[in-house]
């Protein structure tokens, strides 16, 4: 089975591709990855990080934060990219929808004899 097409977003350059209109969802994904920042530490090696397992010792549990943070510091500008596109986008999608709104409104406005500045006008 293939997996889906993705957009891997590396460089802020490449954050065009969540800000467009029709790019869909995006995930943030941070998985556990050996980290050189937290030595003795490899998910795929570490028997206490199986996802099996649900009885952590103290020191296992500050590793395990320790690695998640270590590789979300590794990840955090792209992460705020990715946010700010998004947010970006749904903005330029709030403001056309508002921007129609306004123009109907007018429209409806003009046909009732109120003209663009919505008073009526008896003169016209």
């Amino acid at each position: 089975m293939d997996d889906p097409p993705h957009a891997l977003i590396d460089t802020a350059a490449d954050h065009h591709h969540l800000a467009a209109r029709n790019a869909g969802i995006a995930v943030i994904y941070f998985p556990f990855l050996a980290n050189n920042e937290v030595p003795g530490v490899d998910p795929l090696k570490a028997e206490f990080m199986s996802t099996w397992n649900f009885v952590y010792t103290p020191e296992e549990i500050d590793s395990v934060v320790a690695l998640a943070r270590a590789n979300y510091r590794e990840g955090r500008e792209r992460t705020k990219r990715t946010i700010r596109a998004v947010w970006e986008r749904k903005r330029a999608r709030r403001w056309e929808r508002e921007e129609e709104e306004r123009e109907f409104e007018r429209r409806v406005r003009v046909r009732r004899g109120c003209g663009d500045t919505g008073y009526w006008d008896n003169f016209s």
